[in-house]
C-alpha cells in the first residue's frame, strides 16, 4: 500500500470517531480560555496578547494535554492491526536482531 492510501484510511477512521473530536474540541477551548485570559492580562497592563510568554505558555499547555490525549487517538490504531490484518506483516520482522 502507498503511504497516501493508509495515511488517507488513518484520517477517514480517526474522523469518524467522535472521542477524536472531544480531544481536539478540548484542545481548542483550553488553547482559547489562555488567548482571553491573556486578553484580560494586557488590558490591565501586563503582557501583550501575541508576547513570546504567551504563545509559549498556549503552546506548552496545549502540548501536554496532547501528550496525554494522543495514546487514545494512536492506540486504536495500532490494536485494529489484527482486524486489518496487518500484524502478519508489522509481527514478521524482529525488532532486535541477534
Amino acid at each position: 500500500m502507498k503511504f497516501r492510501e493508509i495515511f488517507r484510511f488513518e484520517l477517514m477512521c480517526q474522523a469518524r470517531r467522535v472521542r477524536t473530536s472531544l480531544y481536539f474540541a478540548v484542545l481548542l477551548v483550553v488553547a482559547y480560555l489562555i488567548g482571553r485570559n491573556s486578553i484580560v492580562e494586557a488590558r490591565n497592563g501586563g503582557a501583550f496578547i501575541n508576547s513570546p510568554y504567551v504563545i509559549a505558555l498556549t503552546t506548552v499547555i496545549s502540548s501536554l494535554l496532547w501528550v496525554v490525549m494522543a495514546p487514545a487517538v494512536v492506540g486504536s490504531a495500532a490494536a485494529r492491526d489484527v482486524q486489518t490484518r496487518m500484524h502478519s506483516l508489522m509481527y514478521t520482522t524482529p525488532v532486535i536482531a541477534s
